[in-house]
């Protein structure tokens, strides 16, 4: 995964939202191409950014 991610990134953004989910007018904010997914996994507020963060770290570690 960190090679598609080392090849395939221009810019990185990463949202955290409230547990419900970003409303529809919220995505629709978000650039064209933007991939949201965590898959089935909710996260509290306190800790999402922070994982956020470790795992971008983690994936484009030497990219940036």
């Amino acid at each position: 995964m960190k090679a598609a991610v080392d090849a395939a990134v221009a810019r990185i953004g990463l949202w955290v939202g409230p547990e419900a989910g970003f409303a529809p007018d919220e995505v629709a904010l978000f650039p064209e191409d933007c991939r949201i997914a965590l898959g089935q996994n909710i996260l509290r507020a306190e800790t999402a950014g922070v994982f956020g963060v470790g795992l971008l770290v983690h994936l484009t570690r030497g990219a940036m």
